[in-house]
């Protein structure tokens, strides 16, 4: 549903909807509006307010530890890493364990979900 609204469409009802509610939303939708059953409106608002505001974001860890954490979202390891950022094994160790501090996570495929889920990946496209 997520990916559809994202990929343009004006609207999203359940198959559940009575006629009526069919109706009205399509003609919202041709009118320029958009249609969303309720339950979807608020499950959508609740999926946005769990991400972190910009501002928060950008504060949650520092920018070398966003680049260990994206090379690591590519699969590459400790080793991998240090070589890439022409740091050594031990600084990299270092961020990684800062990281998982301040994202309060275990591991590597945590980190990254839990990067993903509060919208740090999103917050910096450009890097």
């Amino acid at each position: 549903m997520l990916n559809a609204i994202s990929q343009g469409a004006a609207g999203y009802l359940l198959k559940s909807s009575t006629l009526e509610k069919l109706t009205e939303g399509v003609r919202t939708v041709i009118n320029g509006g958009a249609a969303l059953d309720a339950s979807i409106a608020s499950f959508i608002l609740k999926t946005l307010q769990a991400k972190l505001a910009p501002q928060e974001v950008n504060n949650v860890l520092t920018l070398r530890e966003l680049e260990i954490l994206t090379l690591l979202s590519d699969g590459l390891v400790k080793k991998e890493i240090a070589n890439r950022l022409n740091i050594t094994f031990a600084t990299v160790d270092t961020h990684i364990r800062h990281i998982y501090e301040k994202l309060n996570v275990k591991n590597a495929p945590s980190a990254v979900r839990k990067a993903f889920k509060i919208g740090l990946f999103s917050a910096h496209d450009d890097s």
